[in-house]
């Protein structure tokens, strides 16, 4: 009986170690890509190539838990994200001052 609940002890605790939360960088690294994504930097072409490597990286963090592609990974998507805020910005304050020189001329 002991030999039983002592495997029995050893099995759950197994199960729980295998199911722990991922580390920290880890899911920073996925919040930062959702992120870049969420921004829409896979529909603007300057940012298109920061959120590839950052999937990219991601994947490989995943696959192997090491933190340095998690720390690229955010790092890529951060970018991205960046990249697809500056464009946007451009893009408004291009159609904001189309719309002064289209008053002024009134």
């Amino acid at each position: 009986m002991r030999h039983v609940t002592l495997s029995l002890l050893l099995f759950v605790l197994g199960c729980a170690a295998a199911q722990q939360a991922a580390p920290k960088w880890l899911n920073d690294a996925q919040g930062a890509v959702q992120a870049a994504q969420a921004a829409g930097a896979d529909q603007i072409p300057a940012a298109q190539d920061a959120l590839a490597k950052a999937n990219q990286a991601l994947s490989k963090a995943k696959g192997t838990l090491n933190p340095m592609q998690g720390t690229l990974a955010t790092s890529q998507a951060d970018l991205a994200k960046n990249l697809t805020t500056e464009a946007k910005s451009k893009a408004n304050l291009q159609t904001a001052m189309d719309t002064l020189t289209w008053v002024k001329a009134q």
